[in-house]
C-alpha cells in the first residue's frame, strides 16, 4: 500500500504520479472521543494535493503565515459566496475576473507580502481600463476578507492612492420625450416590442422587465385613460450557462412593487400583449402553466437582436438599459417627484414616506404615468410645429 505522506495540513498518498492523490485531515471530535479524519481523492499533481489540503484547513479555520493568493481564494473567498448570499451574476464576475486577471498573475503571491506597489504593477498589465477597475476591486474585497476572518494581519494595500487608468463611461443616447411617438413606430411588429414598451414606459430593470408574464398586466380604466398596473415581482438574468429566473433585486419591500404603464404605451400593449405565459417568450412550449427561466428570452439576446435589427433599419438605438434611464430622465422633466420617481424603479430614498409607500403604490404610479403622457403629447406637440 503507498505510504501517507505527512505535511503541515494533514496527509497525502500519491496513487497515480501527477495524476491521482488522496488526502486526509483532521475532523471533529467524535463522540468516544478521537478525531475523524475524512479523506477526499485529487485529480491532479502533489502540489494540487497539497493546495486543496490548505484550503480546506482555512476554511476549518485555520491560519497560514505564508498564505498566498489561490489558498485565499479557495479557502476563504469561495466560500463566501454563499455565506453572503452573492447574486449569480457577481459571483460569475468574480469568478472571471479571477480567473482570467489576477490567478495567472498573484496566484502564487504571499497575502501578507502585498505592496501597494505590487498592485499597481499587476494592473498596469491590464489594457482595459474598466477591467482593471474590477481586478483592482475584487483584489480589495479579497484582502478585506482575508482581513475580517483573521486570516492575515496587515493593512489593504488597495488604497485610493494605487494609479490606475481612468474608466470613462461610453456615451449613450437617450430616449427623449418628443422621439417616442417615432420611436414606438419604428419598433412595432418586432419580437421584442412589448418588453420595450414597458422598459420605456415605466422604468422597470431589464432583468425585470424580461420576467414578466400577461398575468402580471392588470387592465385598468380611468376618466377616459387607459393604463396597465403591472406587478414587478421577479427578474431574469443572463448567466455562463444561460439565464436564471430569480427574485428582484436588493430590497424586496421596494423591488416588489406595482408601477403602472399609461398612455401611449398602454395603447399599443393592449393590442399585442399575449393571453398568457412570458411578455417575451423564448419558443419554447410550456403545457403546465409553470414558467421557468428557459421559457423566457435571455436578457443578452433581447440586447444584441435588438440592436441588430436597428442596425438593418438605420434607426435610433436605444440600449435597453438606458430605456430606464430614459424614463427617469423624462420623470424629471415632467416634474414628478423625486421620491416617488425613485420608489417606482425599486430604490428606497429613506424617509418616512418611503417607508409608508406600498400604501400609495397605486395612487403614485398612475401619477407618474399621468405626468409622462402629459410631457410625452407637451414635446412631441413642440417637435411638430418646429
Amino acid at each position: 500500500m503507498a505510504k501517507r505522506n505527512k505535511v503541515r495540513w494533514g496527509h497525502i498518498e500519491e496513487l497515480i504520479p501527477e495524476e491521482k492523490h488522496r488526502i486526509w485531515w483532521e475532523g471533529d471530535i467524535k463522540p468516544n472521543g478521537k478525531r475523524s479524519q475524512p479523506s477526499k481523492t485529487i485529480y491532479g499533481t502533489w502540489e494540487d494535493a497539497e493546495l486543496e489540503l490548505a484550503k480546506i484547513y482555512i476554511q476549518r479555520g485555520g491560519v497560514l503565515p505564508d498564505m498566498t493568493y489561490e489558498e485565499l481564494w479557495g479557502g476563504v473567498i469561495v466560500p463566501s459566496f454563499d455565506k453572503y448570499d452573492l447574486a449569480i451574476r457577481t459571483r460569475e464576475d468574480n469568478i472571471r475576473v479571477w480567473e482570467k486577471e489576477l490567478e495567472p498573475r498573484i496566484a502564487k503571491d504571499i497575502v501578507h507580502e502585498t505592496t501597494g506597489l505590487r498592485v499597481e504593477e499587476v494592473l498596469a498589465e491590464i489594457d482595459s481600463p474598466w477591467v482593471q477597475k474590477s481586478a483592482f476591486s475584487l483584489w480589495r474585497k479579497m484582502i478585506n476578507l482575508a482581513i475580517h476572518h483573521e486570516k492575515v494581519d496587515m493593512a489593504n494595500p488597495c488604497t485610493r492612492y494605487v494609479y490606475r487608468k481612468k474608466a470613462v463611461p461610453k456615451a449613450r443616447p437617450l430616449l427623449q420625450a418628443h422621439e417616442v411617438i417615432d420611436w414606438m413606430k419604428s419598433i412595432r411588429g418586432i419580437k421584442y416590442e412589448a418588453l420595450l414598451l414597458t422598459e420605456a414606459g415605466c422604468g422597470p430593470r431589464v432583468e425585470e422587465a424580461c420576467a414578466l408574464l400577461a398575468e402580471d398586466f392588470t387592465w385598468l380604466e380611468q376618466e377616459g385613460h387607459l393604463y396597465f398596473l403591472i406587478d414587478i415581482n421577479k427578474a431574469l438574468v443572463s448567466s455562463r450557462h444561460g439565464r436564471v429566473l430569480k427574485e428582484t433585486k436588493t430590497d424586496e419591500r421596494y423591488c416588489k412593487r406595482v408601477v403602472a404603464l399609461g398612455e401611449p404605451f398602454s395603447i399599443r400593449i393592449a393590442e399585442i400583449l399575449p393571453e398568457s405565459g412570458p411578455l417575451c417568450p423564448s419558443g419554447k412550449s410550456c403545457e403546465d402553466g409553470i414558467y421557468l427561466a428557459e421559457h423566457y428570452t435571455n436578457p443578452a439576446t433581447v440586447s444584441s437582436k435588438y440592436k441588430s435589427s436597428c442596425g438593418k433599419k438605420g434607426i435610433k438605438y436605444v440600449n435597453p438599459g438606458k430605456l430606464r434611464k430614459s424614463w427617469s430622465t423624462m420623470q424629471g422633466d415632467a416634474g414628478s417627484e423625486d421620491s416617488l420617481v425613485s420608489l417606482a424603479m425599486g430604490h428606497s430614498d429613506g424617509t418616512t414616506r418611503g417607508a409608508n409607500y406600498q400604501e400609495l403604490t397605486r395612487s403614485g404610479a398612475l401619477m407618474l404615468a399621468d405626468n409622462l403622457s402629459a410631457h410625452i403629447k407637451r414635446e412631441t406637440a413642440k417637435a411638430f410645429k418646429m
